[in-house]
């Protein structure tokens, strides 16, 4: 951050967190990272992470699933096209081809837990953009739609 605004690449950095869970052993926090060139240009970037609170460990994604990358990547990349799906204004949201994108982007490491009166919800996300302009970059995906994996 120092060298950039020493290069004068950046202007501003704001940056922003939620707790999207506290509970169950777990802290799991999204973070937004909001930079602003001297062009006035303006750059996000999202960050998630999840910790076991007994020991301050790391939980990657790998320490939820009961089955292999491969198998809980398919999963969770049907079930975000399946949400895409279903919104009424998806041509306009998404940019053309979002169905290859939303695989090929789709990063196991982009996720965080979200508390939900009816129940866990596994928020997985990707970069703003990514999926189209406007689009929206997270999912949450109800535990109880994942139980087969989770």
């Amino acid at each position: 951050y120092e060298s950039a605004l020493e290069d004068h690449s950046v202007n501003q950095l704001e940056a922003s967190y939620e707790v999207g869970c506290n509970q169950d052993g777990m802290i799991s926090v999204f973070r937004s990272a909001v930079s602003t060139s001297s062009t006035g240009e303006r750059y996000v970037t999202h960050y998630a992470e999840t910790f076991a609170t007994k020991n301050g460990g790391l939980l990657i994604a790998d320490d939820f699933f009961t089955v292999d990358q491969q198998a809980y990547t398919d999963v969770l990349v049907s079930a975000v096209t399946s949400q895409i799906e279903a919104m009424d204004q998806k041509d306009a949201l998404f940019d053309s081809g979002w169905e290859t994108t939303v695989r090929k982007a789709f990063d196991k490491d982009q996720f965080y837990l979200q508390a939900d009166p009816d129940g866990m919800r596994f928020v997985v996300f990707y970069q703003e953009g990514e999926l189209g302009e406007d689009a929206p970059y997270s999912f949450a995906l109800p535990a109880s739609d994942l139980e087969a994996i989770f």
